[in-house]
């Protein structure tokens, strides 16, 4: 399965079944250098899966849900 993740001017490409991962753009747009660029990757990776490991098909509805939910 692939799992695509659109981030401002970026966009990461993950098949996880292959274990490749595409870039296009540049995870200077994300802000900061708090982490490096292998971290991010890394971090989408672990998105994806669990994206396919918990049928997760609209990652943007599932965040969406996850903050208007959040306990007051």
């Amino acid at each position: 399965m692939i799992i695509q993740i659109i981030l401002m001017q970026m966009t990461v490409v993950v098949d996880v079944k292959a274990g490749t991962v595409q870039v296009k753009g540049d995870t200077a747009d994300l802000g900061g250098q708090a982490i490096s660029r292998d971290s991010y990757i890394d971090m989408f990776k672990n998105q994806a899966k669990f994206f396919i490991d918990n049928h997760i098909s609209n990652p943007r509805e599932y965040y969406n849900e996850l903050i208007n939910n959040l306990p007051e």
